[in-house]
Order: structure tokens, then C-alpha cells, then sequence
């Protein structure tokens, strides 16, 4: 007998961040589900240059292009007007099982790149469908991706690497990922295409994501520090970095756990992890992106420095379990996982430790919650696509019960 395919899902794109987010894990969870999506509307609160000037409607950029075909073929799926400009396109998945059948040779899928856009955001669209993918015995799944390593409007690589992964493996469950840049990848300066290199085992057959977070957040034990700055500024970077965060976590550790020569005048790039009693990881960062020709190391160390201790401060001060932008990409980890988890974006408290959902339950639609815009519109989509799964959420999204994807019934 026929299985018979699900109705499509129609999204508009305009709806709460109205950007690529939703682009990314509406394909994603399409995949996953085996649901078709069709997008309106495309990224039409972003901006994009016309001969008549700066006008909204963004469209598909490359590296939206280059990630929902990777997950059409990954899937086995077809997609209709995937090109890059395009307002409105469709995605259909080939079922719900991942099929892998594009990878080039058993385990090695290389996504090519046309342009230095982002590498994280493509392996954030990809890594909830592959996390899942179905093979008789777990093997590790090698993934290549070229594009920009760190670029503006998108999570660099050490974000990836210090923040977003080590919590979803610490919290969740998700098996370890071995990430790797083989080579950076920027759109400052003269734009340059980099490689990145991720290696993980699939989530078991029958076995699901836990949330298994620590108790209270707790105060900062140490602060880590990431410097890609021209050789020249180097010392000027550390020592502003360093003074200015004496006046925020005096007498902690501070260490600088990456230290890289950019080799360009234009590529500047700081990040901060602040670690804290808890487990949690706060991570704050800064592209710089002024001109840089004619202004002294100094000025822009001091610049740099100020910006990013400066959000590092809003951060603390927000007392949550997550740095606003961790927040929106842990939604879809919330909504797959099985039972309840609790990720606060704010003031966070002693967790209840009740596997079930105490607050009133969401029971509208469009953008929920708190949190940034990024985080609501996360909730949407997964909230669209899993709710027929049972996925189910507190009034203000920072509680979920989720699917318990993996599972049989599930899958």
C-alpha cells in the first residue's frame, strides 16, 4: 500500500525575523519530517540593492541556495526555484528516512560554495536532519562545507566550536562533533571562500535526545578569549581585552585559547566564552567592520575591546541560561528532544526538576514567547511542523516537551 504523502506546508517568509531563519529550519525540519514546505515572501524584512536604491525583499542568497539543495539531495527530495533572488521556492522531501545518496563517496558529503557567504549557517540547516539520519549500524558522517568562516550577520566558527556545539552535546545528548578549519573564510577584506570539517555519529535507531542540563547558572569562573587580529595589533588587542574585563570579573581567568594572524589589515575578529559555575557558556563576539586605512592598532583594539566586553556585560546582567543568539538555536534541539526541557532567557533560577510541563500551555500560532525575534520565529516553525508530532510549549516558548524524535512512533 501507498503511503500517502503529507499536505505541503505554505510559510510566509515575512513573518516574525522575516530572514533566512526561517528559510534554514523550515527546509530543515522538512526534510526531517518528510512534510513539503512551500516559502512566500523570502526574506522580505531583509534588505537588498536595486538600481533604484535599498528596497526590502531579500530573497534566497547563495548560501540559502546551497543549503536546501544539499538537503533535497540528501533526502532524495525535489525543490522548484531555488535560485538566488528568488521570493518564493518549494522543497519536497523524498520521505522521512535520510538517505545520505548524495555524499560522494560512503560517509564523505562535501557541499561546494559559490561565494565566501556562510559555512556555520549551511551546517546549521543541515546538522538536525543529518543528526538523525537512519543507518543500520551508527558510522560517522563526514562533513565538508567552503564558505566564509567568519563573516558578518552569522555565528563564526568559534562560536560554533566553544558555545553552540559543546552545549547541545553537554545538554542534550547529541554525540560528540569533531570540527575542524581547514581553512578561514571571511567578506572582509578581499572576500575569501574557507573549508570547514565536521565529523559525528547519527543519533542510534530508537534512541532519542535527553535534556539533561546542570542546576543554577552561577557566577563566572573564567573568561575565554578568541583573537584573529593582524600581528601588528595583536598585543594592543589583548591588552585592551584584558583591562577592560578587570573591571567586570576581577581576579578570574583569563586565557586566549585561539591567537591567529589575519594577515589583513581588515579582518579583525574577538570573541568571548565567559564560563560560569553552572555550565553554562556565554558567548559575546565582534566583526569589526569600519575602515580601518589611516587609524592606529591602538584605536581600533580599544573599539573592538569596548564593543564586545560591553555585550559580554548585557549578558551577565541578563541572568540567563543562554546568550540571547545560543537561545533561538537550541529551539529545535528542545522540540526534538524527548520530555521536557527548560532553556531561560533570562533570570535564570533554580530549575524544577518535574518532567513535566508546569506553566500554561502555547496554544495560538505565529511568533511566541520571549526572547529575541529569532528565538519566537524558531518556536513558530518548529511549532508548525511538530505539533501534529506532539510537541508542546509554555506560553513564553522557554519550556517545551518534545517530540521524542528517533523514536518509532516519531519517525
Amino acid at each position: 500500500m501507498t503511503q500517502q504523502k503529507p499536505p505541503i506546508i505554505t510559510l510566509d517568509g515575512s513573518t516574525g525575523e522575516g530572514g533566512g531563519q526561517v528559510v534554514r529550519l523550515a527546509t530543515s525540519l522538512s526534510a526531517l519530517t518528510g512534510i513539503p514546505v512551500h516559502i512566500t515572501n523570502v526574506r522580505a524584512n531583509r534588505e537588498k540593492k536595486s538600481k533604484s536604491g535599498t528596497v526590502k525583499g531579500g530573497g534566497l542568497k547563495a548560501q540559502h541556495t546551497t543549503g536546501v539543495k544539499a538537503l533535497a539531495q540528501a533526502c532524495g527530495g525535489t525543490t522548484e526555484n531555488v535560485v538566488v533572488g528568488a521570493s518564493e521556492f518549494k522543497l519536497f522531501p523524498g520521505g522521512s528516512e535520510t538517505s545520505l545518496a548524495f555524499r560522494q563517496t560512503e560517509n564523505d558529503i562535501t557541499i561546494p560554495a559559490a561565494s565566501a557567504a556562510s559555512a556555520t549557517l549551511v551546517f546549521q540547516a543541515l546538522f538536525p536532519y543529518l543528526l538523525f539520519s537512519k543507518v543500520r549500524e551508527p558510522k560517522p558522517v563526514r562533513l565538508t562545507i567552503k564558505g566564509g568562516t567568519n563573516v558578518s550577520f552569522s555565528p563564526s566558527f568559534e562560536y560554533l566550536d566553544q558555545v553552540m556545539l559543546p552545549t547541545v552535546e553537554a545538554w542534550f545528548g547529541v554525540p560528540k562533533v569533531r570540527r575542524e578549519v581547514k581553512k578561514r573564510g571571511w567578506n572582509t577584506g578581499s572576500a575569501e571562500v574557507g573549508v570547514v570539517e565536521f565529523e559525528f555519529t547519527p543519533v542510534a535507531a530508537g534512541r532519542t535526545l535527553k535534556f539533561e542540563k546542570p542546576g543554577e547558572r552561577g557566577g563566572v569562573t573564567k573568561v575565554d578569549v578568541t583573537m584573529l587580529v593582524p600581528v601588528e595589533m595583536r598585543g594592543e588587542m589583548e591588552l585592551a581585552v584584558r583591562r577592560r574585563l578587570g573591571g567586570v570579573v576581577a581576579g578570574k581567568e583569563v586565557e586566549v585559547v585561539v591567537d591567529e594572524g589575519t594577515g589583513h589589515a581588515a579582518r579583525v575578529y574577538v570573541m568571548l566564552v565567559a564560563h560560569t559555575a553552572g555550565g553554562v557558556r556565554l558567548g559575546v563576539d565582534c566583526l569589526y567592520a569600519k575602515k580601518t586605512k589611516g587609524v592606529s592598532a591602538k584605536v581600533i583594539a580599544e573599539g573592538v575591546a569596548g564593543e564586545v566586553v560591553g555585550k559580554l556585560v548585557k549578558e551577565l546582567e541578563r541572568g540567563g541560561d543562554v546568550d540571547e543568539h545560543l537561545q533561538d538555536q537550541l529551539v529545535v534541539f528542545q522540540a526534538l528532544a524527548e520530555g521536557r526541557s527548560v532553556v531561560r532567557g533570562k533570570h535564570a533560577g533554580r530549575q524544577d526538576e518535574s518532567s513535566e510541563l508546569k506553566k500554561e500551555r502555547f496554544e495560538g500560532s505565529g511568533p511566541f514567547g520571549t526572547g529575541s525575534n529569532h528565538t519566537m520565529t524558531a518556536r513558530w516553525v518548529a511549532d508548525v511542523f511538530l505539533k501534529g508530532k506532539g510537541v508542546s510549549w509554555s506560553t513564553d516558548g522557554e519550556e517545551c516537551e518534545g517530540v521524542g524524535w528517533g523514536k518509532e512512533e516519531s519517525c
